[in-house]
């Protein structure tokens, strides 16, 4: 009898132990993202040729800096100007005369001219960082000017 009553007892204690622990259920869900093509342009600096000397080409460079998503397509433009009417003749006008100075925009020191319509652009593809594109400016000799200060504004796009 006292065996039964140790079993009984055991049996009691196990139960007990059973009940005592916590049940549990798992399900599984999914987590999801789209990433979108995306690029910005910054730190664009002026292109500054200094003094130029009618007798001497100019050169100028400055810097734009492209970011863009991993692996994506894109394709830099930049406009004719204000007084360019093609990327072969971008103009620079004279601040208080009439005058234009000549200048061509390139994506290196000998390369095609960098414009705003279709084989002109300066095409790449996203690293997802900042990505530094530098941009030649050159200005011909023997362009026969009014000195004084000439400018002109510009506007680069990123196609992607």
């Amino acid at each position: 009898m006292q065996k039964n009553l140790q079993r009984a007892l055991l049996l009691g204690i196990t139960m007990a132990a059973t009940h005592a622990q916590a049940a549990t259920a798992t399900a599984n869900f999914n987590v999801t993202a789209t990433v979108s093509n995306a690029c910005s342009l910054s730190t664009i600096s002026d292109l500054a040729f200094g003094t130029y000397s009618f007798t001497l080409p100019s050169l100028g460079t400055t810097t734009v800096n492209v970011t863009c998503s991993l692996g994506s397509s894109y394709t830099l433009h930049i406009d004719n100007g204000l007084y360019g009417s093609s990327a072969s003749t971008r103009k620079m006008k004279h601040a208080t005369e009439v005058d234009t100075l000549d200048y061509t925009l390139s994506n290196s020191l000998a390369g095609a001219t960098w414009g705003n319509s279709a084989g002109t652009g300066v095409a790449g593809t996203g690293l997802g960082i900042a990505v530094p594109t530098v941009i030649y400016g050159s200005i011909a000799a023997n362009q026969a000017v009014t000195a004084g200060n000439y400018s002109d504004t510009l506007t680069m796009t990123v196609t992607f």
